[in-house]
């Protein structure tokens, strides 16, 4: 009698990691843009300039409501929570965790892509679109530019210093 095979997963059973692997991503990517949205209105002068006429409900979900975070952007202070709520401005719903990953990671580069999602109906917007036009305008805040936290910074040159006399 041969050796028995060893155990292999099922192909409905990857299918159903591959599932749960992007409903983690999407989940942990909303995590991470509240984390820095709150840390932003913590610390940055320019957010918090944009924030002080603000007081916006915006719930970012799957449609099927499985995965959903909340973001309440008030004067000086972002607050975030996970699950829906039921009094929101804005709500912007994604046909799956998985478009909503891979959306969310390439909006970066692409502002665009979105409306483009829109256009297609796998994005879908509930409410005021003027909150979502000005997050538009705040998201360029969510990628820190020029700060480099991990490099040394680069000593100048004798010659590239200014003489004094």
């Amino acid at each position: 009698m041969p050796p028995a095979p060893p155990h292999r997963i099922r192909l409905r059973t990857r299918a159903w990691l591959a599932r749960r692997k992007q409903h983690l991503a999407f989940r942990l990517i909303l995590f991470c843009v509240a984390l820095r949205l709150r840390w932003l209105a913590w610390r940055d002068p320019a957010f918090r300039k944009d924030l002080q006429r603000r007081n916006i409900m915006m719930v970012w979900r799957t449609h099927d409501g499985r995965i959903a975070r909340w973001f309440h952007f008030s004067p000086n202070r972002v607050r975030s929570g996970s699950g829906l709520r039921e009094r929101c401005d804005i709500a912007v719903r994604f046909q799956d965790a998985d478009y909503g990953a891979t959306t969310l990671i390439q909006l970066l580069d692409n502002q665009r892509l979105f409306f483009v999602g829109m256009r297609q109906g796998k994005i879908r917007l509930n409410g005021n679109i003027k909150g979502l036009l000005w997050f538009r305008t705040v998201s360029e805040y969510l990628v820190p530019g020029g700060v480099q936290i991990w490099r040394p910074r680069a000593r100048a040159r004798r010659e590239d210093r200014p003489r004094s006399n």
